[in-house]
């Protein structure tokens, strides 16, 4: 069984090297990409986790509801009062909690 497991802050893909830094896109471009994602959610087809902080002002709590909502059997959790980088929070051993009881239920 294929996993895939993403905290998301905005779209973040974890690399077994790391990638080289994005090139700052316009912001009709991340509104497209935003929209093709939510349009193509229903084809995700993998056992997905995805997480938010609800303070986040750099992406859309929101839009990560609603992406989650699109994608059959998505597990969704939103992380009140954390912010972009919801690994760096306070709450950082619960979040690590969450993330490996999700992966034991769905490798079990």
């Amino acid at each position: 069984m294929s996993i895939v497991v993403a905290i998301l802050a905005s779209a973040c893909t974890v690399a077994p090297t790391p990638a080289p830094a994005a090139a700052p896109q316009p912001a009709a471009e991340q509104a497209a990409a935003g929209l093709w994602a939510l349009e193509h959610a229903g084809e995700f087809s993998l056992p997905l986790l995805l997480m938010h902080g609800d303070a986040d002002r750099i992406t859309s709590a929101a839009a990560s509801r609603e992406f989650a909502a699109r994608v059959p059997g998505c597990t969704f959790k939103i992380w009140d009062g954390c912010y972009h980088e919801i690994h760096n929070e306070p709450e950082q051993q619960a979040l690590f909690a969450t993330i490996t009881g999700w992966l034991h239920a769905h490798t079990s």
